[in-house]
């Protein structure tokens, strides 16, 4: 079996940073549909394959997946991995790094030395 998530994927919305933090987060969110019992072997189509359904009497459902479920009017499938930006850091050496965070969802992001 062979599971493609990250850079190596469809997408279909905006790029993601090319970031080890929204790789961790990707691996997190990978990692929980494993533990939580999702079914991982979609059929065969060509296209974008919808994403991982629920096996009703084995998937461990959390608070999150109901709020997801409610939003999208179903429980079907696990919701979508959503990246938190946390904001990046650069070292620049001498002592000095380059900073950008958002201090507030959808508003400009904050610059610093």
């Amino acid at each position: 079996k062979i599971l493609a998530f990250g850079d190596c994927t469809c997408i279909t919305d905006a790029q993601l940073p090319a970031t080890a933090q929204v790789a961790a987060q990707q691996g997190e969110y990978l990692a929980g549909l494993f533990n939580r019992k999702y079914d991982m072997s979609p059929e065969k189509s060509e296209g974008i394959s919808p994403p991982p359904a629920r096996i009703p009497e084995q998937t461990e459902n959390t608070i999150s997946d109901y709020i997801a479920g409610f939003a999208i009017n179903s429980m079907e499938y696990a919701k979508p991995f959503q990246f938190l930006n946390l904001g990046i850091l650069a070292y620049t050496g001498g002592g000095s790094a380059l900073a950008q965070v958002t201090a507030v969802p959808d508003a400009p992001p904050v610059k610093g030395t």
